[in-house]
């Protein structure tokens, strides 16, 4: 059985493998965690992150287009 982690704590473990003079051997053990863990979460967050941001811009434009419609009728 697999472990199931929340996003607020893969975001704390990368943002403090990102900010943090910590090794990732460190955050991992005060996390509870295995190193490997750390690191995939940390690839993962280096890879997608750009698509977090893309997203709102997505989300904003639908919102501009709703209120258009909103205010035309």
């Amino acid at each position: 059985m697999t472990k199931r982690y929340s996003a607020k704590l893969k975001f704390q473990v990368v943002t403090e493998l990102l900010t943090g003079g910590k090794t990732t051997a460190q955050v991992a053990k005060v996390y509870g965690i295995y190193p490997n863990t750390a690191n995939a979460w940390k690839k993962t967050f280096l890879e997608k992150g750009p698509d977090i941001f893309a997203q709102d811009s997505i989300v904003a434009q639908y919102e501009r287009r709703i209120a258009e419609l909103s205010n035309s009728t």
